[in-house]
């Protein structure tokens, strides 16, 4: 690749100028083209609530029946609509009306929340914003909802891909679901034009929060996909296998050139693509004893004999596809054997009637799972993929696609080639209000003509901004805009300015905005430059991601492309801070290239040779739980974030009589605590700027913003599914108080400790996990970022993954639950893949040490570049592992803050055996002890019997010595009277039996049907078996806890319920099952 040539100082500044002159406005998007105007409401059916005879309906805005005024409906009124005998009868406030065979509830335009809550609906505390027309049909209750399309899409996208998919990937969405109801409102059908369930797009109204689905929805509105003029075949689907599919194969009929079968190495990638496997194994058995019988069986019909004996299996393939080239859709599986006696033979089994069913592989009803097989450990891994039809876009291929990197543009390309993405003005009716009010215009606002593109630029870059109703912030929150958003300034009211954020409009407060003036920033002057750097990617088509901060969880705040200029304003040794037009943010060092002139080696005792500071100090960050930056030099002042263990900072200043020591996190400031990180003399790769000048590093407002103090108390809401435990102590093992339930309203206290707030529940105080409470922010919001366990994911070799088990992750000698522990790695440890998942683990490196992990605890960043290989491999952010030039010692007291910390905590009376060992390449720690101690170990007793044959009289003299036995009579005789001094001391009572942490199970791509439950009616010790098939015989996989939250598949006749925990699926009794509540 050609270096690009250095660019003279004037060529650069007018670069600049035209980048800043050229930059998109909010309602700009590079390659949409302008549409018609065409009707923005949409007629849904409520199918899933198509079979009542009366339904319960809350008004929550401005309704009269009919658009008649007289016949107003209050808000919080409520309304019971019944069908008696085929007419629709109307009951409110206790009085009833006959209403015919249909009406409808018209909506008028007013202030706040505007719509109906319906009691039956799946999500009764979901909002439905629209006109609701009640039908007649036999002797029920039919609920059509006439809603703008923009509203539409809101009650979509939180069900069809779920709030925490990627930006870019829920923008894909809603550009295809917005297609799918447009091409469907095309049809004009009589009645209505979508169903709200999986046989269109599933509709619940519009939901609380989903704040990621609303700015998704908002940055793609009213865009839509078109092929030559019309709407394309927008069809989507959970998983294709690796493999899209074609229309005709899916349905019999139909082809659209843009929709084939094309293989997809994103949904393959995605671990969290669903997939099944069975293993046969060389030595002539498999993973499933009754497929090893089948294939007995069907030898043995080959030779003729009446039963055979497998020596080995040779092979595995695949054949006869079910449809034609390149589908990997296979229904034959040929198995290749070689008979003791007999010699080599191969077997064919029909992969739909003999090996789906026999191996659990079934995924969909469909029979249209893909099929491959790949080489295991100790023989052949047979694997079915697939959750949906497979046509058009995969959404957990296009999750995968923006976790790397590409825009949903590219997404949407990937998936529909040749569409072109045209933006159509839809139109929206809403009546008057009913003080007379005009209602708002039946068409969006279109973009001001006078209106100036701005930035929201805000001190914190993991910060976002309130888009209000009306320039006060007691008005409602239309929209929050993270750092970077691009916006249209409409007009500026004082220290409020009227902005246009995609269809919305409202006030932000002007301290918070970046203006361009004519194509000059206003940004203040005086950012000192390092130089430049250019963007250089090893394929052209790939983009580099400017992120908000120096880390891989960070917002994408733009994406770069190959060639692109960026002003370089501080490096780091793995990040570099830049500018690019308005935007300033961090871009990994690995993809750019510094042009000659700018600062390097060669000036990097610049500052000491003129005068100036010497190099900094650096300060890392030593716990492994993290720690908290702060706004303010005192504990009680808010966090601005929590730095990952490893984090590299720059001293500042002096070290605080309250031991806070000041530093900056690139351009954000603040203060740690002293006593949790480590100070060196090594200086940050950043080159000095020029002599007496000050740099700023962020172009700043003309007005700096005043950060709202920390309030002392807040209001929190509890996010776990099987409900959160309110705990005495800020300890997983303390004692229980409580166990609030889902949706819970709490009061947090005080700051989080050891990853617990302290809280108010009711009555009672205590302490929860800060990982399961979400916040309402005030102006501007923190982004906050609870520590979840993600979806395990199948990476690349050379990715680098991180631990997730709270609880610490055994790294093994081999890729088995058996085999030998080398080390345990802490929570949030970071692991080099080294190679793709084997049974189950993932084989990997950590410093000189080699092992495999469990991979269902291990979690992957997104690559920094789009594409998934071409991009040399990048050094992760932050690792724990940081060379420093001195040795230093750490003194940690063990049952205080090391076992903690480390995962080696047994006992809650901290009591453990701690042994320190040296393997080579690391020191191991290990903790041991379960119980008081002492007498007789249980499990040393198993093993002195297992292991070394010692009978009973062996083990009881070895944990008991110079004891004897004595056979009493245990008939009416007396018992002896013992000697006092020579009875037993009583045992105390033994501690109980510790319980996991009770994940919350994903309902993303709940089935139709599907629902949650929790484990019931066992005691707080007892335990329900998990079994791998439906009847007592069959292997158990996993013990469940009380309480322990699952997804119900299905419930047979003779009472197993087939189910799905975090990590697994399987079958339970079901009357040990609670169903869960939507509440």
């Amino acid at each position: 690749m050609a270096m690009v040539q250095t660019k003279r100082l004037a060529a650069l500044l007018l670069a600049l100028l035209l980048t800043l002159f050229l930059l998109p406005s909010a309602w700009a998007d590079s390659g949409v083209v302008g549409g018609t105007t065409v009707s923005g409401t949409v007629r849904v059916y409520l199918s899933s609530i198509s079979s009542l005879t009366a339904v319960d309906v809350s008004i929550a805005g401005s309704y009269s029946v009919g658009g008649d005024t007289s016949r107003a409906l209050s808000r919080g009124q409520n309304i019971r609509v019944s069908n008696s005998g085929g007419t629709l009868m109307m009951t409110a406030d206790g009085q009833t009306q006959t209403m015919g065979s249909r009406f409808k509830l018209r909506r008028h335009q007013t202030s706040g929340e505007n719509g109906v809550r319906i009691a039956q609906a799946r999500y009764p505390a979901s909002l439905y914003p629209g006109d609701i027309e009640f039908i007649a049909k036999g002797g029920n209750v039919q609920i059509i909802v006439h809603v703008y399309m923009e509203d539409y899409m809101l009650g979509v996208l939180p069900y069809e891909m779920d709030n925490s998919f990627p930006l870019e990937a829920l923008k894909a969405q809603a550009v295809a679901a917005r297609t799918y109801a447009l091409k469907k409102m095309s049809a004009q059908a009589a009645t209505y034009d979508v169903v709200d369930t999986t046989s269109d797009q599933v509709y619940n109204g519009t939901p609380s929060g989903n704040a990621r689905c609303a700015q998704a929805v908002q940055e793609t509105s009213n865009i839509v996909g078109t092929v030559n003029g019309e709407y394309m075949a927008s069809y989507y689907t959970a998983s294709n296998g690796g493999q899209t599919e074609s229309v005709k194969n899916a349905w019999g009929s139909g082809s659209y050139s843009y929709l084939q079968v094309k293989d997809d190495p994103y949904d393959l990638r995605n671990g969290a693509s669903i997939a099944k496997s069975v293993t046969f194994y060389r030595d002539g058995t498999t993973s499933v004893s009754a497929l090893t019988e089948l294939l007995r069986t069907e030898a043995a019909m080959l030779v003729g004999a009446g039963n055979v004996e497998i020596a080995s299996i040779n092979g595995v393939t695949l054949a006869e596809p079910k449809y034609a080239e390149p589908s990997r859709v296979y229904t034959k599986v040929q198995v290749g054997l070689t008979l003791a006696g007999y010699g080599d033979v191969t077997v064919t089994l029909d992969y739909f009637s003999q090996v789906e069913g026999l191996c659990s592989l079934s995924i969909n009803v469909l029979k249209n799972e893909t099929l491959t097989v790949t080489e295991a450990v100790g023989g052949y891994k047979l694997t079915a993929r697939r959750f949906g039809h497979g046509v058009g876009m995969s959404q957990r291929g296009a999750q995968q696609m923006a976790n790397e990197g590409f825009a949903y543009d590219q997404i949407l390309e990937f998936y529909y080639p040749g569409l072109t993405r045209t933006r159509y003005t839809m139109t929206r009716t809403l009546l008057d209000s009913m003080d007379g009010t005009p209602a708002a215009p039946s068409t969006p606002d279109e973009p001001i003509a006078d209106a100036k593109p701005a930035v929201v630029t805000l001190k914190n870059p993991l910060d976002s901004l309130n888009l209000r109703q009306q320039p006060t912030t007691a008005s409602s929150v239309l929209a929050r805009m993270p750092h970077g958003t691009q916006v249209n300034l409409i007009s500026r009211e004082g220290e409020w300015s009227r902005v246009q954020y995609g269809t919305l409009t409202g006030y932000v407060m002007t301290s918070y905005l970046v203006v361009q003036e004519d194509g000059v920033d206003e940004t203040p002057s005086g950012v000192v430059s390092l130089g430049t750097a250019t963007v250089t990617l090893s394929d052209e088509s790939q983009t580099l991601n400017l992120r908000a901060a120096p880390t891989t969880n960070a917002a994408i705040l733009s994406r770069l492309r190959h060639g692109q200029t960026l002003t370089v304003l501080e490096r780091y040794s793995s990040w570099t801070y830049v500018q690019y037009g308005t935007l300033s943010g961090y871009v990994m060092n690995d993809y750019i290239v510094y042009d000659a002139g700018s600062s390097d080696s060669d000036n990097a005792d610049q500052g000491a040779e003129n005068g100036g500071q010497a190099a900094s100090q650096v300060a890392i960050v030593l716990p492994s739980g993290g720690l908290n930056l702060r706004a303010g030099a005192n504990t009680s002042s808010g966090v601005i974030m929590v730095l990952p263990q490893g984090t590299m900072l720059t001293v500042t200043g002096e070290v605080r009589d309250n031991g806070m020591l000041p530093v900056l996190l690139g351009s954000v400031a603040g203060y740690v605590s002293s006593d949790y990180v480590y100070v060196t003399d090594e200086a940050l790769a950043t080159a000095t700027p020029a002599p007496n000048t000050t740099p700023t590093p962020t172009p700043e407002p003309a007005s700096t913003p005043i950060e709202n103090p920390t309030p002392e108390m807040r209001e929190a809401t509890v996010t776990a599914y099987g409900g959160l435990k309110l705990r005495q102590m800020p300890d997983m093992s303390s004692s229980t108080l409580a166990t609030m339930p889902y949706g819970s309203a709490v009061t947090v206290t005080g700051e989080a400790v050891n990853g617990f707030y302290a809280v108010s529940y009711e009555e009672l105080s205590g302490y929860a996990s800060a990982q399961y409470l979400s916040f309402d922010a005030d102006e501007p919001q923190t982004t906050v970022q609870p520590t979840k366990v993600p979806e395990a994911s199948h990476p690349v070799a050379g990715r680098i993954g991180t631990v997730t088990a709270q609880s610490g992750l055994n790294l093994r000698a081999d890729s088995s639950q058996y085999a030998n522990v080398l080390a345990t790695l802490g929570y949030g440890v970071q692991v080099a893949v080294t190679g793709e998942r084997v049974s189950g683990f993932y084989p990997v490196r950590i410093g000189t040490l080699s092992g495999y992990v469990s991979a269902d605890y291990v979690s992957f960043d997104s690559s920094e570049t789009a594409a998934p290989s071409a991009a040399p491999t990048a050094t992760p952010a932050f690792s724990p592992y940081r060379k420093v030039k001195e040795a230093v010692t750490v003194t940690l007291p063990i049952f205080t803050e090391a076992e903690r910390a480390m995962g080696l905590s047994i006992n809650v009376s901290q009591n453990e055996l701690i042994t320190v060992s040296d393997i080579g390449s690391a020191f191991l720690i290990e903790s041991r002890r379960f119980g008081h101690g002492v007498g007789m170990s249980q499990r040393g007793a198993e093993q002195m019997a297992r292991q070394y044959g010692m009978t009973y009289e062996q083990i009881l003299a070895f944990y008991y010595p110079g004891m004897g036995l004595v056979s009493y009579d245990t008939g009416s005789a007396p018992l002896p009277t013992l000697n006092a001094e020579l009875m037993a001391t009583p045992a105390p009572t033994p501690s109980p039996t510790p319980r996991p942490t009770l994940m919350p199970v994903s309902t993303n791509q709940m089935p139709e049907g599907a629902y949650l439950a929790i484990v019931s009616n066992i005691d707080e010790d007892s335990t329900l078996n998990l079994r791998e098939q439906p009847n007592t015989s069959a292997e158990v996989i996993r013990r469940l806890y009380k309480n322990q939250p699952l997804i119900v598949l299905s419930v047979s006749k003779d009472g197993w319920a087939h189910v799905k925990t975090d990590v697994m699926e399987g079958y339970v009794r079901s009357e040990y099952l609670q169903a869960e509540k939507d509440s």
